[in-house]
C-alpha cells in the first residue's frame, strides 16, 4: 500500500512539473526603490577612517533574460558614479572624513538609490517567474589612504566590468525552473565570494591598486542586497536589512531598503 502511494505521488509531481515548465508566469510589472540608507564603522582599521564606497545596481527581469532561451538573457545594469559623475574618494560625503568607532552617516541620494520598473519574467511557473525577477545591488568598502584618485577610478570600472560579466555568466548559465529558484545563492557565489577569495581574473585586475604605493587604500569588504518581485508583490517596503564589510580588525555596515513606488 506504501509503495502504490509513493508511485502515486512520484506520478503526480511528474505531471505537476511538466504542466509548471509549460505554463508562463502571468504579466505584470511593479515599480521599485532601492536605497541605501545608513553606514556605520563599528571597527575602524585605525583611530579614525575615512570610508566609501563602489556602489552598482542591476535588475533581472522580462525585459533582460527569457528562461526559454537562457544563453541570450543578461542583466540591466546602473552605476551612480557614471550617472551622476560620483567618484570614489570622499563619496559619503563631508561627514565621512575621520570616522570614529560608532560613527554613521546618511548615503548621499545620488550615489545610494536606484528606482526602476521590474517585469514579471516569463517562460517560467508562476512560483519561480516571481523569485527569479529581481533587483540587486553590490557594494564594495574601501578605506582611503595614499591611493591616487586615477587608479582608484580605474578599478571601479573594472569592477562593474566584472560585476556585469559575472552577473551575465549565471543568468546564462541558467536552465529549467530549479535552477532560476536558485539564482539568489548563485549570484552571492559569483559576486561575494569571488570578490573575498579574490579568485577570478576579472577580481584581480579590478583590484590590483590596492597593492600600488607607500600606502595603497585598503579592500575592507563586498557584499550583496536583493529583492524579488515576489518578496515585493505583496507589501510596500522590504526591510531594513544590512549589509556587513569586514576583514580582521575592521568592521562596517550599511542599512538598505526597498520598495514598492
Amino acid at each position: 500500500m506504501l509503495r502504490r502511494a509513493t508511485i502515486g505521488l512520484a506520478v503526480l509531481l511528474a505531471l505537476w512539473s511538466a504542466a509548471s515548465e509549460a505554463a508562463p508566469g502571468p504579466v505584470g510589472e511593479l515599480a521599485v526603490e532601492v536605497r541605501l540608507e545608513r553606514f556605520v564603522v563599528d571597527r575602524p582599521e585605525e583611530g579614525s577612517d575615512e570610508p566609501y564606497l563602489w556602489v552598482l545596481f542591476f535588475k533581472v527581469d522580462a525585459t533582460t533574460a527569457d528562461p526559454v532561451r537562457p544563453r541570450s538573457g543578461s542583466a540591466a545594469f546602473y552605476s551612480p558614479h557614471a550617472a551622476h559623475n560620483v567618484g570614489s574618494h570622499g563619496n559619503l560625503g563631508g561627514g565621512s572624513r575621520d570616522m570614529t568607532r560608532g560613527r554613521s552617516v546618511a548615503v548621499p541620494e545620488r550615489l545610494g538609490t536606484y528606482a526602476d520598473r521590474l517585469s514579471l519574467m516569463q517562460g517560467l511557473p508562476v512560483d519561480f517567474a516571481r523569485w527569479a525577477t529581481r533587483a540587486a545591488v553590490v557594494v564594495v568598502a574601501l578605506e582611503e589612504d595614499a591611493s591616487p584618485e586615477a587608479a582608484v577610478e580605474a578599478g571601479r570600472r573594472q569592477l562593474e566590468r566584472a560585476v556585469a560579466a559575472e552577473v551575465d555568466a549565471v543568468v546564462r548559465g541558467l536552465t529549467g525552473p530549479m535552477q532560476w529558484g536558485e539564482i539568489d545563492s548563485r549570484l552571492v557565489d559569483r559576486l561575494v565570494r569571488g570578490v573575498r577569495q579574490r579568485t577570478l581574473p576579472r577580481w584581480s585586475d579590478a583590484f590590483g591598486f590596492l597593492s600600488a604605493g607607500a600606502d595603497p587604500d585598503d579592500f575592507v569588504g563586498v557584499d550583496l542586497g536583493m529583492v524579488s518581485y515576489g518578496q515585493l508583490l505583496g507589501r510596500r517596503q522590504f526591510g531594513p536589512f544590512t549589509m556587513n564589510f569586514e576583514k580582521p580588525g575592521v568592521q562596517y555596515r550599511i542599512t538598505w531598503t526597498a520598495r514598492r513606488r
